[in-house]
């Protein structure tokens, strides 16, 4: 079954991406119950997320039939593998190796530095990539914060489309990833600003410096011990969410996104603010998962 689903999705898949000039895509997503994990084509390479039970001896076998037919129809083809859990954002963001596995990816008009041995995740979430097409679309001429920057993908797409771009991380790491993105561009990083501080603390402090297009992706969870406390997507993105909309000119918006699989928006939000669920439009023909991610777009309400 995996492999007949591998062989048609790569089929119905590989034009597709040519046509979009996207390197990096997601070549089975869970298709099958029987077989637990998701596969991801960055150029040449394959990134394989086990998400097996743990303790499961049937999840444990299939997985390695997944790895031997991966490594039967990508013949030479290196396979990354990657062991999938929830973690904190400070576990996920480990460092897992140093084999300095970097490698450039084109998307469209942009090109993304990814590292697909050391790091959980790559540097390049491949979900966002409708996302990154609206804000290089809408960014021209326009103030733009990204909270949560990561390294910088999104920023990438603002700063390609015309716009003035904020990058907010707590990692400096990140951070210099994300100015390497910019280089990567052709794009200035000193026309830029690369902020490293704790996004919660920042929208709470005293400065209230107004953007016009505002991007809100915080992780499920985090603990990071250079926080203040603890952030729970659940339980904060109202709070979250609202910070940030004080933060938007009139006519402006904001986009908020979460990966948590069993996100429910506060509805007290729904009266105070124009929102928009845009989850649907926002992921790609790729993944296919009901739940990959949620996304809003949120604004003031105007009389």
């Amino acid at each position: 079954m995996f492999s007949d689903r591998l062989q048609k999705n790569h089929h119905r898949l590989k034009p597709w991406a040519d046509r979009q000039q996207t390197q990096a895509f997601r070549l089975y997503d869970w298709d099958i119950p029987e077989y637990p994990c998701s596969v991801d084509l960055y150029k040449d390479e394959l990134v394989v997320a086990d998400r097996g039970r743990a303790g499961s001896e049937r999840d444990a076998l299939h997985f390695q039939e997944v790895l031997f037919i991966l490594k039967e129809q990508f013949p030479g083809a290196p396979v990354h593998v990657k062991k999938r859990r929830i973690q904190t954002r400070t576990e996920k963001y480990q460092r897992l190796g140093q084999d300095e596995n970097w490698k450039i990816i084109q998307e469209g008009p942009a090109k993304f530095l990814v590292n697909l041995q050391d790091y959980l995740d790559t540097g390049l979430f491949l979900d966002h990539r409708p996302l990154r097409h609206w804000i290089r679309k809408e960014a021209a001429g326009k103030r733009v914060l990204n909270l949560f920057c990561y390294t910088g993908a999104i920023s990438v797409a603002a700063a390609q489309g015309g716009g003035s771009v904020t990058s907010v991380d707590l990692s400096e790491r990140y951070l210099e990833w994300g100015r390497e993105n910019f280089r990567l561009n052709k794009l200035e990083p000193g026309n830029h600003r690369f902020v490293g501080a704790d996004v919660v603390s920042e929208l709470s402090g005293p400065t209230r410096e107004k953007y016009d297009l505002i991007i809100l992706d915080p992780p499920t969870f985090s603990n990071s011990k250079k926080m203040e406390r603890d952030l729970d997507v659940q339980r904060d993105h109202a709070r979250l969410i609202s910070a940030c909309v004080r933060r938007v000119h009139r006519g402006g918006h904001l986009y908020f996104s979460t990966n948590k699989s069993d996100f429910r928006l506060d509805k007290d939000l729904l009266g105070r603010f124009k929102i928009a669920d845009v989850s649907k439009a926002s992921v790609p023909p790729d993944f296919h998962r009901s739940k990959t991610h949620r996304c809003y777009r949120v604004s003031e309400l105007t009389a």
